[in-house]
C-alpha cells in the first residue's frame, strides 16, 4: 500500500490510502461470451487464483459444456460433450487442434470430479488458457466480424 500524509488532518488520521499494490486482478470472460458460460469461466479463474485447481478444471469443463451446447443449438439436447466437440470439428466450427484441446478439458474436468489424481497449477492454467481461447474463437471473434460487417464499432 502507498500512504500519503494529509497535513490538514489530526495526527490520528493524517494518513490515507492513495493506492494499493499489487493491483487486484478481476477475472473476466472474453467479450461477447454468453452470460452463463462467462459465469462458469470467471468462477474457474477465481478458483485458479485461489489455488483450487480441481474446481478450476471442473468449471473449465462446465464452460466448455455450455459453450458447445450453445454452438450446437437444439441438436445439443441429444448429444454429450464428446459428441458435440466431434460434430463442431466435423462441420468446421472448430479446428482439429481445438477439438483435441476441448477433449483435454473434457477429460481433465471429468478426472477432477471422478479421479484420485490432483490437478497441478500448471495443468489448471493450461485448461483455463485453452478455455479462454475457445471462448474467444467461438464467441468474441464472430461477434467482432459481425459488428465489422454491419459497420458497428466495439
Amino acid at each position: 500500500m502507498a500512504y500519503q500524509k494529509d497535513t490538514n488532518m489530526s495526527d490520528a488520521s493524517q494518513f490515507f490510502v492513495r493506492d494499493v499494490y499489487p493491483k487486484s486482478v478481476e477475472p473476466a470472460a472474453p467479450a461477447d461470451t454468453p452470460a452463463a458460460i462467462a459465469k462458469s469461466y470467471v468462477e474457474a479463474e477465481d478458483n485458479h487464483l485461489a489455488k483450487r485447481f480441481e474446481t478450476c478444471a471442473m468449471l473449465c469443463r462446465k464452460a466448455m459444456d455450455l459453450a458447445t451446447k450453445t454452438l450446437r443449438g437444439d441438436v445439443a439436447k441429444s448429444e454429450n460433450l464428446y459428441q458435440r466437440i466431434e460434430e463442431l470439428k466435423k462441420i468446421g466450427l472448430i479446428t482439429n487442434d481445438m477439438a483435441a484441446w476441448a477433449h483435454a478439458v473434457r477429460l481433465n474436468g471429468n478426472d477432477s470430479v471422478h479421479g484420485d489424481d490432483e490437478i497441478s497449477e500448471a495443468e489448471a492454467k493450461d485448461l483455463l488458457n485453452f478455455t479462454q481461447t475457445f471462448l474467444l474463437y467461438a464467441f468474441t471473434l464472430p461477434a467482432m466480424v459481425g459488428r465489422r460487417q454491419t459497420g458497428a464499432t466495439g
